[in-house]
């Protein structure tokens, strides 16, 4: 009750108001001011000039709100600006008014400036004290570490290895010790590596083929001297290789190469008239992307060209006779004069030396690269002509050959293909046994058209068959030269599935069967 009644008011606004420069201010619940510190506290004049507080922010925030409110304006009753804070008091006895202070704005600045000053001063007191420690702090931190990088640098150097030093830390010694360790045994593999570097340089420098290394850019990466020699690359030479390999079968085979990123094998021909095998050798992964290996082949080839030359003219020269002698022999069998068990064996030794010149002059004609036109066709029509040509035959030797044919469309010479398919069932049908059979096949799979023909004949031992593709090999040459064979047969197939980039596989077993498989590129109809 001592703070009820305007004096009573005016001694609560007093006893708030603790500290210079602060203004208190006792308001009524209906806005009415009843005590202010900074009005005429001595009588009712200084208050009757205040205006009614109910529209002041703080108050109504105070009144309405949580019981708090704030407010930072300029004072109509004063005309100076303050920060305004609000609170609802409780009197007891139901009554209750609202108690404000007020600080003039720039008694607070002033002290927030002073605060900051102070914090000022205590940083630069701080920085000046943490400048002259942070010195030492950091010098004995580091210390470990240069120990540990001095000991590495003596690790990755070239020099003679030098005695460890103790220091003061266990640990560090520790360390020191095992980088140590290291460090002899880096240099004993660096030295094994520079002599293994060595060997290999000298080896490649003095190979009989010139060798190049090739970015992914086709930049040229290093090459040895006789590379240099064949293509002119000078010494520092790391210019695009086509800047230096000119000519245009290198050209379009690096391209291809670099597209598919598969091996290749071709020839190309310098000005100056000699033949390079070029060898095109795809790395990964590297930062090298391809190798280049040339070799001077232009002596080979022109032996080559020149037996083939001699295979061609000796062939046409025994063809003439040959036929004189089967012409002969069949009269001789029709006019029945002569014993006929030679005649017989002139004849079909005639017929086979005939077949033999027949093979040796199709395989000089695709060793020679000979001009054949190709086109699309379908496999299917060309192997049911096989089968059809060749059932008479098998039917005389007791076997079944059947056919299981899908559509299948390549991009060849039929001919050719003929050639391929009609020497794989001649063979099947050979080495059968009586009552055996004999299946071609032909389907489309993973883009690829699938010829095979298998037989469940004598089967070629594992020895020998990494061999059958040569010429003139037989495994059973008994039985061969007695079925006629010119063991040429296999060799063809090779070489006109090398020509159409056939892949071509064998499985066997002897006494159970062969399955010969050519997969041919299948072209989109």
């Amino acid at each position: 009750d001592s703070y009820n009644g305007s004096e009573g008011y005016e001694r609560l606004a007093k006893s708030a108001a603790d500290a210079d420069g602060i203004r208190i201010t006792v308001i009524a619940l209906d806005g009415t001011v009843l005590a202010d510190t900074a009005a005429d506290a001595g009588g009712s004049e200084g208050l009757e000039g205040l205006e009614n507080h109910s529209d002041r922010k703080e108050v109504k925030e105070a009144i309405d709100g949580a019981g708090v409110g704030r407010d930072i304006r300029k004072s109509e009753s004063f005309g100076t600006e303050y920060l305004y804070t609000a609170k609802l008091v409780d009197l007891g006895d139901g009554e209750r008014i609202v108690l404000r202070a007020a600080t003039e704005i720039r008694a607070v600045n002033s002290y927030v400036y002073g605060v900051l000053f102070a914090a000022g001063l205590v940083s630069v007191a701080l920085f000046i004290v943490a400048s002259a420690l942070s010195g030492a702090i950091a010098r004995a931190a580091v210390r470990p570490l240069t120990l540990i990088k001095n000991g590495l640098d003596r690790a990755l150097s070239d020099g003679r290895k030098q005695p460890i030093k103790p220091t003061k830390y266990g640990e560090i010694n520790a360390a020191l010790k095992e980088i140590d360790e290291i460090s002899g045994k880096l240099k004993d593999n660096m030295s094994d590596y520079r002599k293994e570097r060595q060997k290999l340089d000298f080896i490649i420098e003095n190979i009989d083929q010139g060798v190049i290394t090739l970015s992914h850019d086709k930049r040229i990466n290093s090459f040895n001297r006789l590379a240099g020699i064949y293509f002119g690359i000078p010494q520092d030479g790391g210019d695009f290789v086509e800047s230096y390999i000119t000519d245009p079968v290198f050209n379009e085979n690096l391209d291809d190469f670099f597209q598919a990123g598969t091996a290749k094998t071709f020839d190309i021909t310098l000005d100056n008239g000699r033949i390079l095998e070029i060898r095109l050798i795809p790395i990964k992964p590297s930062d090298v992307a391809a190798i280049i290996a040339a070799s001077d082949v232009t002596d080979k080839r022109k032996l080559a060209a020149e037996k083939q030359e001699f295979f061609l003219n000796a062939s046409h020269e025994l063809n003439t006779p040959l036929s004189s002698v089967l012409g002969y022999s069949e009269l001789m069998l029709i006019n029945g004069k002569y014993e006929k068990g030679f005649v017989e064996t002139i004849n079909k030794e005639a017929e086979r030396m005939k077949s033999l010149i027949s093979d040796m002059l199709l395989i000089s004609g695709l060793e020679g690269r000979k001009t054949i036109e190709d086109g699309a066709m379908n496999i299917r029509q060309i192997a049911e002509r096989v089968i059809v040509s060749y059932t008479p035959k098998a039917r005389a030797k007791n076997i079944t050959l059947k056919g299981e044919l899908s559509d299948g469309i390549i991009f060849a010479n039929g001919e050719m293909i003929t050639e391929l398919i009609a020497n794989l069932v001649d063979n099947a049908v050979k080495y059968n046994y009586d009552g055996g059979t004999v299946l071609v096949k032909t389907e489309c799979k993973d883009g690829a058209v699938i010829l095979i023909v298998k037989d469940d004949g004598i089967g070629i031992p594992q020895k020998y068959q990494s061999r059958v593709f040569e010429r003139f090999f037989r495994v059973d040459k008994g039985r061969s030269r007695g079925e006629g064979g010119t063991g040429l047969g296999l060799a063809i197939v090779k070489h006109i599935a090398g020509r159409y980039n056939a892949a071509l596989t064998l499985e066997s077993a002897e006494g159970a069967g062969t399955a010969v498989r050519a997969a041919f590129k299948s072209e989109a109809v």
